[in-house]
């Protein structure tokens, strides 16, 4: 069974306060990003549609995790929160039931090398699932979405997701849990290859900041949580998540 490509998006969105700064990528330019930034919320949904559930554990199978997160210590505006993110995602993610890839504070050319590791593991087993967690600075360049790795490089989202697509193939379902700003992308308009089998949920919607708190982020660590916690499947429990972040969010 295949899950059409979807977005699913956490149930607040943000608006900039005057704590805004924007991510310097590379000491010459500004890209728009305030992950880390306290901010107001509001409430807006992105409908999930033509879903085919997909349980996070079974008895006797394995899926693989891909997790990538960034503190970006050495860039200008640093994630330590991040930390607590990995950790969760750790717990999570974890043996009898995952097989793990580690992409801890990589720069661009490792994180390659991570993600072309998890695809040989994937191509070699028989995973039910691959689930890919991001962490880390994203922002919007020219209107489209992008994220950050470690050493400030600006990697375009719609260029990620569809290399980590094709590298994966069809047939196994990939689930991409981003936790970053963001703009805009490709990929919330329905594109072409409709049937690439794939979910992704955000930890926010197009055009808006994430949001960190002195222990971490609100949303990865929660859906991690919940993912760890909660028996039922990826959408639902998703879904739980997001509902858990909107009513204890505390700014």
């Amino acid at each position: 069974a295949f899950l059409d490509t979807v977005v699913y998006c956490c149930n607040f969105r943000m608006s900039h306060t005057p704590e805004y700064k924007p991510f310097q990528t590379d000491g010459s330019e500004e890209a728009t990003s305030g992950h880390g930034y306290e901010q107001r919320t509001s409430s807006e949904m992105f409908p999930v549609a033509h879903v085919t559930d997909v349980p996070v554990k079974i008895d006797g199978c394995k899926s693989l995790a891909l997790i990538i997160t960034n503190t970006y210590m050495s860039q200008p505006n640093p994630l330590r929160e991040v930390k607590t993110d990995h950790t969760e995602l750790e717990q999570t993610f974890r043996k009898p039931f995952f097989d793990t890839v580690i992409a801890k504070d990589e720069t661009k050319e490792e994180l390659e090398k991570k993600i072309e590791e998890a695809a040989e593991l994937a191509n070699e087993y028989k995973y039910k699932s691959v689930f890919i967690a991001f962490s880390g600075h994203g922002g919007k360049k020219e209107e489209q979405s992008y994220i950050v790795s470690n050493d400030g490089v600006v990697i375009g989202l719609t260029e990620f997701v569809n290399h980590i697509v094709d590298l994966f193939g069809d047939e196994i379902p990939k689930i991409f849990l981003l936790d970053s700003c963001r703009g805009y992308t490709e990929l919330e308009q329905r594109p072409k290859r409709v049937k690439r089998n794939y979910l992704i949920a955000y930890a926010t919607q197009d055009d808006s900041v994430s949001i960190v708190k002195y222990d971490g982020s609100y949303w990865m660590p929660e859906v991690a949580r919940h993912l760890r916690e909660v028996d039922d499947t990826v959408v639902n429990v998703i879904k739980k998540a997001n509902l858990y972040v909107q009513e204890n969010l505390d700014l």
